[in-house]
């Protein structure tokens, strides 16, 4: 899932904010532990940019990114040691 929002708020400047959320719920089960779909992955991104042109040379483009990405373990993980 994904999306964007683009604001004008003038003539010289703008906000652009987008988010986008993936789920990947893993295929592979530990029958060790009973375990089910241990290679899973959520990956959240956030990023928020503004873009201002005081004059037709220049341009500045600050932007802030946020990533949060949960995994699981991989399928040879033996949590007994």
């Amino acid at each position: 899932v994904a999306a964007a929002l683009n604001l004008p708020v003038s003539e010289t400047f703008a906000v652009r904010a987008s988010a986008s959320y993936t789920d990947d719920g893993g295929f592979i089960d530990n029958r060790t532990t009973g375990t089910e779909d241990v290679n899973f992955a959520r990956t959240l991104s956030l990023r928020l940019a503004a873009a201002w042109r005081p004059t037709e040379r220049l341009e500045i483009v600050p932007s802030i990114i946020y990533q949060r990405i949960r995994q699981g373990t991989d399928s040879f993980n033996n949590p007994t040691g």
